[in-house]
């Protein structure tokens, strides 16, 4: 009972100092900031030159995007809930030959 409180207590200051920055930087941006979000954006694209980029600028660059490729496809293989494709149900009940359970070998013949 003592190391769960201990626990908890030692965790107290992180928790309250996670919620303080959650609160302010996950939340979506009010409308009197999307201004200002598109002048930044705007910027960025009219400043970027893909000639001046130093090695490590360009492989920081490269390496976000694909982050942000893998997030699409992990969020879409727990958005699936599948890993190759959609499970879909079947409106049909499922055929069921007996010829393909009851196949024997033919016997080879040594001739």
């Amino acid at each position: 009972m003592t190391s769960s409180l201990t626990i908890v207590k030692s965790a107290q200051p992180r928790l309250v100092t996670f919620f303080h920055y959650a609160r302010h930087e996950l939340k979506p941006p009010l409308p009197n900031e999307w201004p200002k979000i598109v002048h930044e954006i705007n910027a960025f694209k009219n400043s970027f030159n893909a000639r001046n980029l130093t090695v490590k600028e360009a492989i920081v660059y490269a390496s976000v995007g694909v982050e942000v490729v893998l997030w699409f496809f992990a969020g879409e293989v727990i958005g699936r809930r599948h890993l190759l494709g959609y499970y879909v149900v079947p409106s049909f009940p499922a055929i069921h030959l007996e010829r393909y359970h009851e196949w024997e070998e033919p016997e080879i013949k040594e001739t």
